[in-house]
């Protein structure tokens, strides 16, 4: 158990953090590093006992204020210039008009279906990275980045390059 000046230090070291941070983000200004004193208090060299503490009266010590904590704003997420966050559409957006799959994978791709049931090797390029072979191969076998549906391609991966093959919709259309 540390004692009550240690645990005062603690709680000024605290205060200190607690209001850099709040000059860092321009809520209120900074106060100097330098310690201020706290007034000693005596420390008791033996347990004391006594009968059950009766309601005292607030010490003549005033505690030093603490800065109020900034109020948290969040940043709204939506418009709000004052119309609704929704809108009613005629149409439903095209299929396919999310993230585009990169130039490079898309002829991957038609590569891939013009030699049904060969392997092909890919490499990681600028224009089209890779996180790793086999987070790449996981996306292929589950029909995701552009190889769908589920099932048409298959993928393996043998150190640091990937292999897929196209095998069909049906896995029939392999020669």
């Amino acid at each position: 158990m540390s004692s009550l000046q240690d645990a005062d230090d603690r709680e000024f070291r605290r205060m200190q953090r607690e209001e850099n941070r709040a000059a860092a983000r321009g809520d209120a200004p900074a106060r100097p590093a330098t310690p201020t004193p706290v007034p000693a208090r005596p420390v008791p060299t033996a347990p004391v006992r006594s009968a059950p503490a009766a309601p005292t009266r607030p010490s003549a010590v005033a505690p030093t204020p603490t800065p109020a904590s900034p109020k948290f704003t969040p940043e709204p997420s939506v418009d709000t210039s004052g119309g609704p966050p929704f809108r009613i559409v005629d149409e439903l957006p095209a299929e396919g008009s999310g993230r585009r799959i990169p130039e490079q994978r898309a002829q991957l791709i038609a590569f891939a279906k013009a030699n049904t049931g060969k392997w092909i090797e890919y490499r990681s390029t600028p224009e089209d990275p890779i996180k790793t072979p086999s987070y790449f191969a996981n996306n292929v076998r589950a029909g995701k980045c552009g190889f769908d549906p589920k099932g048409s391609f298959e993928a393996v991966t043998s150190g640091k390059c990937p292999y897929i093959r196209y095998v069909g919709t049906n896995r029939g259309e392999l020669k």
